[in-house]
């Protein structure tokens, strides 16, 4: 599982002498707490954006390929009843399309 990053309050990671309530691990433990809803509504909402028309030739193929890709989300929260429910949502997204590249033989050769 790979939590929304606009969705996590704390991140601790714990690399030696933990207490008993992780068992026995002998490395480390992450430990990643998520974002609650409140008595106010707040929210986050995003998106990235790459493609190959930002993109710079490949020296080796003399041209671009086909390069689309999209992150989007949102992170958001709230109260149902004031000071008893609240509720909290995140979704990510990613779309990309990503072109093969092939080698060109040289005609003069």
């Amino acid at each position: 599982m790979v939590p929304n990053l606009d969705s996590i309050e704390e991140f601790r990671l714990i690399t030696n002498s933990f207490d008993a309530e992780y068992g026995k691990f002998s490395g480390a433990v992450m430990n990643a707490i998520t974002k609650s809803g409140t008595n106010g509504f707040h929210g986050d909402v995003f998106e990235f954006l790459r493609n190959d028309k930002f993109d710079a030739k490949n020296y080796f193929f003399g041209g671009k390929s086909e390069l689309r890709r999209n992150q989007f989300g949102y992170a958001a929260g709230g109260p149902l009843w004031r000071n008893k429910l609240f509720w909290f949502s995140d979704y990510q997204g990613t779309r990309e399309v990503k072109g093969a590249e092939a080698f060109r033989e040289c005609a003069d050769r």
